[in-house]
């Protein structure tokens, strides 16, 4: 959700002076939620990296990473399941591309993997982006609610890329 005007543990205060109000302690904070999702299992991992190459196996990996990331702060933001595997299956999220992680015949690319490795273990690339699509492959009534209903981050390699409005 919204982090602004939110300290966390170890916040040095250069100036002033300012009350704050414990809302989460242990894995009930962010950095508790981060350190969740930096266990992700080895399953959890190719099982992003299977839909992150679907979504944008031709592009860069800075365009892996964003949709990669996506996918993380998905997980940890309250609006969305908490865990890859719900995000990931979430209805009409990422159907096709959830497919290729049951097909046997299909491995990401070692790049897409790296891709996903960062995204779990270093910072966000994308300003929090909870969305994205690629305007050539959707419909105009979808591509309509990413432009009218979410807050427009930036495009990359074809994929538009949003936060929530």
């Amino acid at each position: 959700g919204d982090r602004a005007n939110m300290i966390f543990n170890g916040t040095s205060v250069t100036q002033g002076t300012g009350r704050a109000i414990v809302t989460g302690t242990g894995m009930n904070t962010q950095v508790g939620k981060i350190a969740d999702m930096l266990s992700a299992t080895e399953d959890e991992i190719y099982l992003m990296a299977a839909c992150v190459m679907m979504e944008s196996g031709g592009y860069s990996y800075d365009g892996q990473l964003a949709v990669a990331n996506v996918i993380v702060n998905r997980v940890l933001d309250s609006r969305f399941p908490g865990t890859v595997e719900e995000v990931l299956h979430a209805p009409k999220q990422f159907p096709i591309s959830i497919g290729n992680y049951y097909n046997p015949k299909w491995h990401p690319s070692d790049e897409t993997i790296n891709a996903v490795y960062a995204a779990v273990y270093e910072p966000d690339t994308t300003g929090g982006a909870l969305y994205f699509y690629a305007p050539r492959y959707t419909a105009g009534k979808t591509a309509s609610w990413f432009e009218n209903s979410l807050t427009f981050c930036f495009e990359m390699e074809g994929h538009r890329f949003f936060s929530a409005a």
